[in-house]
């Protein structure tokens, strides 16, 4: 009898561990898997792991029948193993992700004949990924039957695998911190995958639409009687860049080196000091810039007027965004996009698009402008420059000291110092552009011109504690403009030029003049270099004191 009641102990001690040690393989082998599939990013995998803890945590406190519980688990996985193959696919294979505009376009784009013929071209590594998901769901499904299709004992009840209730809270507590933030919840399969055929439809959609609204803006600019020049060839280039803050840029003053190799160029340089954007994010700012409001209310789309006037248009971008890809990238006669991951956890860097400018300068045609689109400093700022790159600035510098006297929390103070670090590597990718574009050969009748100016400008604790696009603050509107052209010295008039306020919804009038292009009714008042120039304040949703500031 006392060895019965020693065994029935030892078993009632036994049974929860085999449960926990059973349990943690089940949730180790699901993480290895999301985060080991071939190809699959490892930060997006950490973040689709976070994600899938809730599924597990629910089955600890085993208030599922036993036999539910293996079709619940299976229902909860499936579509994070099937994600993170189409993810890691995509990646592996193209760089991409599913909702980048290369994917969505792509497909957008695509009928049956295509894809079948999509198929049968890489049947290898479709065959292999898709064998590799069965193979993979076969595995856990196993472990389920073993770990969760049992009955449980009379002391398995409640919370089960090893688990106190703190340590049961913790995942949960995780996944609902990680789902607060708008970027994780958007991946989570359960919430991506069903609105993916809405944004496929939209994209074939904007598409469309994007086809006839091009060929209205270019038929708008012929009837304009719009012309190019006759006798020069003109060589431009359009760099525009993203979130810098003229004030953080050591050719306009600040304490930090933020700008060594443009320094090495400013005898070259016009360098507007008080140049403001009209919108402080990205769509809306390029829209004033590229689609600007004449002064009798009516409106014509800068790239269109070029290719009128007789340019070939380059569009090269390190940007993946559909809305500016339909709308103004598809006006172009040849695109280039190297970026194919959406939003802020993009690291593609800039110079990277360097060998596509080369191609584009090598092209013949008499007239050429090249629009290049940077990521610039766009946030996440730690991402917009090579690892081991040395940081700009340091915790006790004077740029620090400031921010402390000003009460700006340490996180800020650390966000400012990878802003100028990006800042820094940014500097060096401006550089050489200019370098290509001077670079290119010619004669005195070719005439060559560069305009770099940032979208909109970035908070990084200089108006407060905040650190990204700022609506609100002017430091959300405070952007550089250079200006560079063949045979052209500044002088110590352009000093006075330098002092004017610019703002880039009138960046229209400022290049067309020195593209050799005219337009009938163009107001001269709005071109910042003609003695004309008349200044009006922007109408801004905030109140700007000074405008030379």
């Amino acid at each position: 009898m006392a060895m019965e009641m020693s065994a029935a102990a030892a078993m009632a001690v036994e049974r929860p561990r085999r449960a926990a040690r059973a349990g943690w393989l089940l949730l180790g082998s699901v993480l290895l898997l999301l985060l080991g599939l071939p190809g699959q990013p490892l930060l997006g995998a950490a973040k689709m792991a976070v994600l899938f803890l809730p599924g597990w945590w629910l089955l600890s406190l085993r208030i599922i029948r036993p036999a539910l519980r293996r079709p619940a688990f299976l229902l909860w996985t499936v579509p994070f193993v099937v994600d993170a193959a189409v993810r890691g696919f995509l990646h592996f294979s193209y760089g991409a992700a599913p909702d980048s505009s290369l994917v969505l376009t792509s497909l957008a784009n695509t009928h049956g004949d295509e894809a079948l013929q999509y198929l049968e071209q890489h049947v290898v590594p479709v065959a292999l990924a898709s064998l590799l998901v069965l193979a993979a769901l076969t595995v856990l499904d196993r472990i389920a039957r073993e770990v969760l299709a049992r009955d449980p004992g009379p002391d398995d009840r409640g919370l089960s695998w090893g688990l106190s209730w703190p340590q049961a809270l913790l995942p949960v507590l995780l996944a609902l911190g990680a789902t607060a933030s708008g970027p994780w919840r958007d991946m989570h399969p359960l919430a991506f995958w069903p609105q993916w055929p809405a944004q496929l439809a939209g994209t074939r959609a904007a598409l469309r639409d994007a086809a006839l609204e091009h060929q209205g803006w270019i038929d708008r600019a012929i009837r304009s009687g719009v012309a190019g020049p006759a006798t020069r060839r003109h060589v431009a280039m359009l760099v525009i860049t993203e979130s810098i803050n003229r004030d953080n840029l050591g050719l306009y003053g600040y304490a930090r080196a933020t700008s060594p190799a443009l320094d090495r160029h400013r005898h070259e340089l016009l360098v507007m000091r008080h140049a403001w954007s009209v919108a402080a994010s990205t769509v809306p700012a390029l829209d004033a810039m590229l689609r600007p409001t004449a002064a009798d209310g009516s409106r014509q789309d800068l790239l269109a007027l070029a290719r009128a006037a007789g340019y070939r248009i380059h569009w090269i971008s390190n940007h993946d965004d559909l809305a500016i890809r339909t709308r103004h990238g598809g006006l172009a006669d040849e695109q280039v996009y190297i970026n194919r991951v959406p939003g802020r956890s993009a690291r593609t860097l800039d110079g990277e698009l360097l060998p596509s400018v080369d191609r584009a300068l090598a092209d013949p045609a008499p007239l050429k402008l090249i629009v290049v689109h940077l990521l610039g400093a766009h946030p996440h700022y730690r991402y917009r420059y090579p690892e081991g790159q040395p940081e700009t600035g340091s915790a006790d510098d004077a740029v620090s000291a400031a921010m402390v006297e000003q009460g700006r929390w340490p996180w800020i103070r650390r966000f400012r110092t990878e802003y100028d670090t990006a800042l820094r590597y940014h500097d060096g990718v401006l550089a050489a552009l200019l370098k290509q574009l001077q670079s290119v050969p010619g004669d005195e009748l070719t005439h060559k011109l560069w305009l770099a100016v940032s979208d909109h400008g970035q908070d990084v604790g200089h108006d407060r504690n905040h650190a990204g696009h700022s609506p609100m603050t002017p430091a959300g509107y405070r952007i550089p403009l250079l200006l560079w052209q063949s045979g052209h010295v500044p002088t110590p008039d352009a000093q006075a030029l330098e002092q004017r306020p610019v703002r880039a919804d009138w960046l229209a009038d400022l290049l067309l003049p020195r593209l050799g292009i005219t337009l009938p009714g163009a107001d001269s008042a709005r071109d910042a270099l003609s003695d004309d120039y008349r200044w009006q304040p922007p109408v801004l949703p905030i109140a700007v004191a000074n405008y030379l500031d």
